[in-house]
């Protein structure tokens, strides 16, 4: 269906250029020397000869429309993804704002952490946190708990950040308050303030889901550095990589 769909598409692009070719092909007095069915074969026999190429060419300018898209709406919404409202940590005087979106039950969320943690280590960036569960009622009940943290105390978030990306298990009543001793919060506390502040977590995460939406991110882990867009796993090198290049292009700018 999908190699039926590109090459029904690629013959419509590139019969609608038809005149374009046809003037290219016309000899001195000025008429066609190939006419438009003698085209149209053409076409229609390079696209059945070479079908993948075909399709590698518009995956290629699929890309580049929605990369493009993509950083059309990281400046439209670049203002509420550097909102200091929510968790973050690294270098918060940097003029580079990378922001992650996660989920505590991602598998590739968990394989990055360590490298999250490098980045943050690494003091270059100042990286702002969105709790983005969507992966089910396990990840949202391990996102309130996360923010329910953050507001008893900003420092801790970071903590629990990295606990709950090192458990493998679903999240449960029991596991959450496991991790919440261990980065040592009492029990008591994490319970009032998550009763407490139940409404202001619940704006904070479908004020991410929104931004998200906005922003066309559908799935996780996803990073913004600057303006630039990493969506899936990213490794150390690659992180690192975006963060300088954003380095360059603000010094390049003064």
């Amino acid at each position: 269906m999908m190699l039926r769909i590109l090459f029904l598409l690629s013959l419509v692009l590139l019969v609608a250029s038809f005149p374009l070719i046809n003037n290219w092909l016309s000899n001195k007095s000025g008429k066609p020397t190939v006419d438009k069915e003698t085209i149209i074969a053409i076409v229609e026999e390079y696209i059945s000869n070479y079908p993948q190429k075909v399709i590698d060419l518009l995956t290629k300018g699929q890309v580049r429309a929605e990369n493009e898209e993509m950083s059309q709406n990281i400046k439209k919404y670049k203002s509420e993804l550097e909102n200091t409202l929510y968790p973050s940590a690294g270098n918060k005087d940097s003029k580079i704002v990378f922001v992650e979106f996660f989920d505590y039950s991602c598998g590739y969320c968990k394989m990055m952490s360590e490298d999250m943690k490098q980045i943050v280590q690494d003091g270059k960036v100042h990286v702002i946190f969105r709790d983005f569960p969507i992966l089910g009622e396990s990840s949202l009940k391990a996102a309130k708990a996360a923010l329910a943290v953050y507001m008893i105390n900003p420092n801790k978030y970071i903590d629990f950040y990295y606990a709950a990306l090192n458990h493998k298990q679903q999240f449960n009543d029991e596991s959450i308050l496991s991790i919440i001793k261990s980065i040592g919060i009492a029990e008591e506390d994490f319970k009032v303030s998550l009763a407490k502040n139940a409404d202001a977590i619940d704006k904070m995460i479908q004020s991410t889901r929104e931004l998200a939406q906005n922003i066309n991110i559908r799935g996780t882990p996803a990073i913004i550095v600057g303006d630039t867009f990493i969506g899936g796993a990213a490794d150390i090198s690659t992180l690192r990589s975006k963060i300088d290049m954003q380095k360059q292009a603000i010094e390049n700018n003064y």
